[in-house]
């Protein structure tokens, strides 16, 4: 459900406190809602138990260099930081996994779903853009996410993460 894909969305967060549960929501929208709201543009997978309770999720879009109109806007400027890099690897991937199911190989067998599924559709580079020096990063670089550039936004460094597919 998309509470559970919630929940597991703002376990990961740095943020923990947000002063509305408007500014909350127009957070979660920002980073991850926008890419359930365009469905032919963008993709779900969602790993479950038994009982249906959502122990993973991995959303994505086919081509950032498209996406751009609808991601960008909610994203901001960063989002182009990277923009040269897209042809190589069009699709933009976005994975957390809930905290009991960590270190299981669950994450890693996301992508490897999402990779077949890409490969099918002879889409044949995917890439993340975090932080560089997070923990992600060497769970990244395990599942072939293999070229990596760092840029500054401002005061800030962002990590992009390519995989060949």
């Amino acid at each position: 459900s998309l509470n559970q894909i919630q929940e597991i969305f703002f376990f990961f967060i740095a943020i923990k406190n947000f002063p509305t549960d408007e500014k909350k929501m127009f957070f979660y929208q920002k980073w991850l809602g926008c890419y359930l709201d365009h469905p032919k543009e963008s993709f779900l997978f969602l790993a479950s138990d038994k009982e249906n309770n959502i122990l993973g999720y991995c959303v994505g879009v086919f081509n950032s260099a498209s996406a751009a109109k609808w991601i960008a806007p909610s994203t901001s400027a960063p989002y182009y930081l990277f923009q040269d890099l897209f042809q190589e690897f069009p699709c933009h991937i976005h994975i957390n996994v809930h905290p009991n199911t960590r270190g299981t190989g669950l994450g890693s067998q996301m992508i490897e779903k999402v990779k077949d599924f890409l490969f099918e559709k002879k889409i044949y580079g995917l890439h993340i853009i975090t932080s560089p020096g997070v923990q992600n990063v060497e769970f990244y670089r395990k599942n072939n996410f293999i070229k990596e550039v760092t840029r500054q936004y401002g005061a800030t460094s962002l990590h992009f993460m390519g995989c060949h597919l």
